[in-house]
């Protein structure tokens, strides 16, 4: 009679221990492996990702340098066009300040 009691025990014992165990398709291997291989896709992901940021950094220099030499072409156009409307002289601005003062026609307006 004692040994059906001990035979429960022990089914029962057998039972949870297998709840508790790791299944055959997770062995250590297949998970290190799983894990080694994992490891690389992430390194070369961020390997990726580190040459990418060096070309947009890069591609942002470039478009910077661009937008300058742009910038310093259409200033020298407005320079030029600054100089054909209003030639330098050797007096400076003065000579811009005496042509704006010839004015044609009356000066003063009389009203009856």
């Amino acid at each position: 009679m004692k040994l059906i009691p001990l035979f429960a025990i022990a089914a029962l014992a057998v039972h949870q221990a297998a709840a508790f165990t790791v299944l055959g398709r997770f062995t250590p291997s297949s998970s290190t492996t799983r894990l080694s291989s994992s490891t690389t896709d992430i390194e070369a992901l961020l390997a990726k990702a580190r040459q990418l940021k060096a070309e947009a950094a890069a591609a942002e220099q470039e478009l910077h340098k661009e937008q300058l030499e742009k910038k310093q072409c259409k200033d020298s156009e407005l320079d030029e066009f600054i100089d054909k409307l209003f030639p330098p002289n050797d007096d400076g601005l003065a000579g811009v300040s005496q042509d704006s003062r010839k004015v044609t026609g009356p000066q003063t307006v009389s009203w009856p």
